[in-house]
């Protein structure tokens, strides 16, 4: 929904044509197979990086991070307990595709090195978005892509972000 959202903004599209535009060209990806998927995701981890810097800089003029002063007690603990759950769940949930990525290693490669290495890789990329995410939640209301737009100012960087 949010590549439909930003598609349609992005193209001065309706909603529901940005989301199904997005849901075909996912559906060709799939169609064309597992070296496609591959090649797409190296690109777009280059992109995706270059995205999350350019956000980090615009939010540090002037972004103040959410704050939850009015949670309490076992609220608060729910919450947290909530939002660990959801970061364990996104973590776990990349497990196969770490191994699928690990049959391009040598078969000598150690076990316990490529363990350590995909937990820290993914459980660094997931501080660093998930960080950026409640750090950007105070201009990132309800409308996600629109909240990336308007953070970055429009024109050809928020066109940027949109396409990211």
């Amino acid at each position: 929904l949010f590549g439909g959202d930003a598609l349609a903004r992005l193209l001065g599209w309706p909603f529901w044509l940005g989301v199904l535009v997005m849901m075909a060209v996912q559906g060709l990806v799939g169609a064309l197979g597992y070296e496609a998927i591959h090649r797409l995701q190296k690109l777009m981890s280059f992109v995706l990086a270059v995205a999350f810097v350019v956000l980090a800089v615009k939010m540090l003029d002037g972004v103040s991070p959410a704050t939850s002063g009015t949670v309490h007690g076992m609220d608060r603990f729910g919450a947290i307990m909530l939002t660990s759950t959801v970061a364990l769940s996104l973590s776990l949930s990349w497990a196969p595709y770490a191994s699928d990525f690990s049959r391009y290693l040598p078969a000598k490669t150690s076990r316990t090195r490529m363990f350590w290495y995909t937990l820290l890789g993914v459980s660094l990329s997931f501080v660093v978005v998930q960080t950026l995410g409640l750090w950007g939640a105070s201009v990132f209301t309800d409308q996600t892509a629109g909240g990336v737009q308007k953070l970055l100012g429009g024109g050809w960087l928020g066109g940027f972000g949109l396409l990211a």
